[in-house]
């Protein structure tokens, strides 16, 4: 397959959108958040160049939190991202298939689809302008105008949202890439029966494309935490293992590293985030600030694939084994007070790194060793170096038995 000639500096290639749609090469996407937005094109661009051609880097921006003018603006500044995507976040509109703790975002009347509630049953004109506002503001793949399906009354609230994505294709035509757009409760990952009605709807459906985001419960003892629940674990990796079998293209936004280890498995891509709220979409009510405390120190230690607190990594320096992170972030954090959105920015190019030894060697292997290579570092930590409380990977053991 031939290479893009788009270049983010002499000597860098990127993989093509086209590669990343038939999932030739993992894709990293890069969810925006609420603050701090104008670090992440700098971030794109220092991602791709870690990338090269072993993975792509995508960008996604949520619709109903900005102004038009603003999700343009921000789109347009990531122009050399191999996927663009403007979601609308359907799932959070009033309406009978509303996700739970979903509130009024601040900008959504500002859009023409988002300024009343979502239709019961879809219908061109509101359709168009779902899709006319991810058009105007720059994405280059579109998601259909589909959102929260929920557990209750399963079959129905399935079919709905199904009916939604047929209007949709009906609506762009047979051409243009459309991802499967759909929120889902966690039972439909959890429950056996649902998750097999799922899976029977992507094996029979005839869209290769599937965005697939899923409410999971709180993570304890804290957002930045792994996921670590083994009936979940085992369902993403069904569910990536399928996709995979049958030629689907499965990407899982607002994943954190558990998209990563479903890309691993056959995922094609996943989304993370400088914030919490763009590393998992959780059952609980979203964060409403600080409460005027510092945010608590911490930071993802590439060691044990896992964010812990900033107090717990200088004994992890001393340890045999141990392989410090040279990024740019790392050292400004070694160079001055600790911030932490220079933190999540190391943390964001991490997951660019680890996304890009997927592309280099056999998926599965390559995410098995890496795991496999946290683990044995974790478990060789003895005394004031042992990792405790929420600062001990408590996933490692869980994944690298489900990456063999």
């Amino acid at each position: 397959m031939t290479r893009s000639l788009v270049r983010v500096s002499p000597g860098v290639s990127l993989p093509t959108p086209a590669e990343a749609l038939a999932g030739t090469v993992p894709t990293f996407v890069v969810h925006r958040s609420y603050n701090n937005a104008g670090l992440l094109p700098d971030l794109v661009v220092r991602a791709q160049r870690v990338c090269t051609t072993d993975a792509a880097v995508g960008v996604a921006t949520r619709l109903p939190v900005q102004t038009p003018t603003a999700a343009r603006k921000f789109l347009n500044s990531v122009s050399t991202a191999t996927l663009r995507f403007a979601d609308p976040e359907i799932h959070t509109l009033p309406g009978p298939n509303i996700a739970p703790h979903s509130r009024h975002l601040r900008f959504a009347t500002r859009y023409n689809y988002a300024s009343a509630a979502m239709p019961a049953t879809p219908n061109s004109t509101w359709v168009r302008e779902v899709l006319d506002a991810q058009h105007d503001a720059g994405a280059n793949v579109l998601l259909s105008a589909s959102g929260w399906v929920g557990s209750a009354q399963s079959a129905q609230q399935l079919a709905t949202a199904i009916s939604f994505v047929t209007a949709t294709r009906a609506e762009l035509g047979s051409d243009d890439p459309m991802f499967v757009n759909l929120t889902l409760d966690t039972a439909w990952l959890t429950d056996a029966t649902l998750r097999a009605r799922l899976l029977q709807e992507i094996v029979e459906s005839p869209e290769p494309l599937w965005w697939l985001r899923v409410m999971w419960p709180p993570i304890r003892p804290n957002p930045y935490s792994q996921l670590t629940a083994t009936t979940l674990l085992n369902a993403y990796r069904e569910l990536a293992q399928v996709a995979s079998d049958e030629g689907k293209v499965l990407f899982l936004p607002n994943s954190g590293l558990t998209g990563w280890y479903a890309t691993a498995l056959g995922a094609s891509g996943f989304s993370t985030g400088m914030s919490s709220t763009e590393r998992a979409y959780l059952n609980q009510p979203p964060p409403s600030g600080g409460g005027g405390n510092p945010p608590r120190e911490r930071v993802f230690e590439r060691n044990v694939l896992h964010t812990i607190l900033r107090t717990d990594q200088p004994p992890l320096t001393r340890q045999a084994g141990y392989q410090a992170c040279g990024c740019a972030y790392c050292q400004q954090l070694a160079n001055g007070p600790w911030q932490q959105k220079v933190e999540q920015l190391h943390y964001l190019l991490n997951g660019a790194e680890l996304t890009a030894t997927l592309g280099r060697t056999g998926r599965r292997a390559a995410g098995h060793a890496r795991v496999q290579q946290a683990d044995t570092f974790n478990r060789a930590l003895s005394g004031a170096a042992t990792l405790t409380g929420e600062s001990e990977p408590k996933h490692l053991t869980e994944w690298e038995a489900l990456l063999r």
